[in-house]
């Protein structure tokens, strides 16, 4: 799988899991369900491990986000940090 299907694939997976319904040009948010910073955070941890699982596994460095940085962003946006921290 592509690099940037991988990370659709992660992300889409750990919105469901959540229980969220966020589209990509929803914002990680109180509205769509990440109320703070810590909920946002566990959801870049989640979608860390999915990426890590995939074949071949990929090492997104959520350490090297500022959470806040991505508190209110759109998913479009997200995704595309997402991807700049990720390698494999």
């Amino acid at each position: 799988m592509s690099k940037i299907a991988a990370i659709d694939t992660a992300i889409r997976l750990q919105i469901a899991k959540d229980g969220k319904s966020l589209s990509y040009s929803d914002k990680i948010n109180a509205t769509g369900g990440y109320e703070d910073n810590n909920a946002v955070e566990e959801f870049l941890i989640s979608v860390a491990g999915r990426l890590r699982l995939d074949t071949p596994p990929m090492k997104f460095d959520w350490h090297g986000l500022d959470i806040a940085r991505v508190q209110g962003r759109s998913m479009f946006i997200v995704h595309d940090l997402i991807e700049q921290h990720t390698r494999g």
